[in-house]
């Protein structure tokens, strides 16, 4: 089984970002519910990986703009 690095999922994860702003996690979350109605499982957990990038990168965006 091939592993995903973080750049498969960061990269995509920023594009959904400037895409899709506040509603980017949305859009991900979208996706992997999809794939898991078509039982797949493993495009599930890419999906996932990347809504919880998105989820770190606005966390790390609110915490530059702190400082």
């Amino acid at each position: 089984m091939a592993m995903t690095s973080s750049k498969d999922i960061y990269i995509p994860a920023q594009l959904l970002l400037k895409q899709h702003g506040d509603k980017a996690e949305d859009v991900a979350d979208k996706r992997m519910q999809e794939l898991m109605a078509k039982d797949d499982a493993k495009g599930a957990a890419v999906w996932l990986s990347i809504s919880s990038a998105i989820h770190d990168l606005r966390c790390m965006q609110s915490l530059e703009k702190l400082h």
